[in-house]
C-alpha cells in the first residue's frame, strides 16, 4: 500500500513542478516581449520627440505640410505625424517638413528636412534638416 501512495506522490510531485516550469516560462517569455516591445516604443517616441523639440525651437507657423519620400521607418513617421504641433493663424509662414531615406541601403538614415515658405508667395525663407538616425540625448 505504501508503493502506490509514494508512487502517487511521486507523479503528484512531478505534476507540480511541470506546471511551475511551464508558468516561469510563460512569464518569462511574457517579460521577454515587453521589454522588447517598450525598447522598441522609446527609440521610436525618442526620434519623434527629436522632431518635436527641433520644431519647437522655431516660432510657431500658420501651418505644417509632411511629406514622406521612403518605405523604411513607417512606424516612426507615422509617430512624427502624429505629433501635435502648435500653430499661429497668424503667422506669415508654414513649415514643409520633408522625411526621406535611401531605401536600397540599409545602413542610411532617416533624414528630417524644414523648409520654411512664405504664405502668400511659397518662396523659400529658410531651409534646416537633421539625422533622425542616432537620436541625442540630453
Amino acid at each position: 500500500m505504501k508503493k502506490g501512495i509514494s508512487v502517487l506522490n511521486l507523479i503528484k510531485n512531478l505534476c507540480i513542478v511541470f506546471i511551475s516550469v511551464a508558468i516561469a516560462l510563460m512569464v518569462y517569455t511574457r517579460f521577454k516581449k515587453e521589454m522588447a516591445a517598450d525598447k522598441m516604443h522609446k527609440e521610436v517616441y525618442t526620434r519623434a520627440l527629436q522632431v518635436k523639440k527641433h520644431i519647437l525651437k522655431f516660432k510657431k507657423p500658420s501651418r505644417v505640410e509632411i511629406e514622406t519620400f521612403t518605405k523604411r521607418y513607417q512606424k516612426d513617421i507615422e509617430d512624427i505625424k502624429a505629433l501635435k504641433i502648435p500653430l499661429d493663424e497668424n503667422s506669415n509662414f508654414y513649415m514643409q517638413v520633408q522625411l526621406f531615406s535611401e531605401d536600397t541601403d540599409e545602413s542610411s538614415p532617416l533624414i528630417l528636412q524644414i523648409k520654411f515658405k512664405d504664405l502668400k508667395t511659397q518662396a523659400l525663407i529658410k531651409e534646416d534638416s537633421i539625422n533622425l538616425e542616432e537620436p541625442k540625448r540630453e
